[in-house]
């Protein structure tokens, strides 16, 4: 018995060692492969306005007084219809 599990360590130990590669190095490349050969086409979101959801942006500051003004500029050049987004800052201290 002590034999037979000397004889197998070492192959539990390099399947367990070839899983973890899989895992951290294989995969990730078995996907980029597929993904360079099996690409679709992909439309073109063009749903009209008012399928639109209502979103509302936070904007959470405290001691932001060098950078809120550019965020919120920022925020306010977002391509979203105006109607549909609120933009919330919160302040607190």
């Amino acid at each position: 018995m002590g034999q037979a599990l000397a004889d197998i360590g070492p192959w539990v130990l390099w399947v367990a060692a070839g899983l973890c590669a899989y895992s951290y190095f294989g995969y990730s490349l078995l996907v980029g492969v597929a993904g360079k050969f099996f690409r679709r086409p992909h439309a073109m979101d063009t749903e009209p306005d008012e399928s639109l959801p209502s979103v509302t942006l936070l904007i959470p500051a405290h001691n932001e007084i060098a950078v809120i003004e550019a965020k919120i500029v920022n925020s306010l050049a977002i391509d979203y219809p105006a109607d549909k987004l609120k933009i919330r800052v919160i302040s607190y201290w």
